[in-house]
């Protein structure tokens, strides 16, 4: 009987997965599991949709947790199978995901307070207030010959209990990026500041269970059934040709 899949986490890796491009497999500063991600991103996006390479790692995976599912082996992907046979004899990296942490409300609007977003128009709408912080799930893949076994589901559902379980950690990242950022404006910081908005329960003031996705038309569907709703203040826009809308789920924090 083939092994059920199972899933493995990453916190976040840090700025060493910046140093994968030009492409490699064999970057020993990096973790293994990142590799992981990384080829089946590559295998979906880069060879499969035509993304360009150099945009694959970005300013985002440093910060973010990955998820990666892994599954009974099948015929090789495309040649890729072997770049992503990290999980054992019976098993191969079959899909991933990353998860964003918290993105900092704006005090006045500006779109340049919410880090690493492209695409979408951000100005407020009937679904966001243009204010109210948010986590970002992305860069769902898997590979060809394991489509079908559910495992997208099975990792949107996973990142999406983890985050549940875990907002008070999201909101602590999220107090962190401000504190980042008004350190970087030399901006005087208040004793305790970010304290009173934190009360270690993952509700309050800050992140409370907004989830934001830029998904490609082609699955819009898909995130339908787990429970993401179109957003169509935010508009359609193109990237990498490829044509995406911005879709929102809030979950139930307890």
């Amino acid at each position: 009987m083939p092994p059920s899949p199972h899933i493995s986490i990453l916190p976040p890796p840090g700025p060493s997965v910046l140093k994968l491009y030009p492409p490699s497999l064999s970057q020993p500063t990096v973790p293994a599991l990142f590799l992981n991600a990384y080829a089946i991103r590559t295998a979906v996006f880069n060879v499969e949709q035509h993304c360009s390479a150099e945009l694959e790692i970005d300013a985002d995976d440093p910060r973010s947790w990955h998820w990666v599912a892994f599954a009974a082996k099948r015929e090789p992907d495309g040649g890729r199978a072997s770049a992503t046979d990290l999980g054992g004899e019976d098993t191969a990296a079959a899909a991933t995901i990353r998860l964003m942490p918290v993105s900092p409300p704006s005090p006045d609007g500006d779109d340049s307070a919410v880090p690493h977003v492209e695409g979408p128009s951000h100005h407020p709408t009937q679904m966001w207030d243009g204010h109210e912080p948010y986590i970002k799930l992305g860069r769902l893949a898997t590979l060809s010959a394991y489509r079908g076994l559910g495992l997208g589901r099975l990792l949107v559902n996973t990142a999406l209990e983890w985050a549940v379980e875990n907002a008070a950690a999201l909101r602590a990242t999220e107090n962190l990026t401000a504190g980042e950022k008004k350190q970087e404006e030399g901006a005087e910081q208040h004793e305790g500041g970010g304290k009173e908005e934190n009360d270690g329960d993952g509700k309050g003031n800050g992140w409370n269970g907004l989830v934001f996705i830029h998904a490609q038309v082609e699955v819009e569907s898909f995130y339908k059934r787990l429970g993401f709703v179109t957003d169509p203040g935010m508009g359609r826009w193109y990237e990498e040709g490829i044509e995406h809308v911005a879709m929102w789920r809030r979950l139930e924090l307890t």
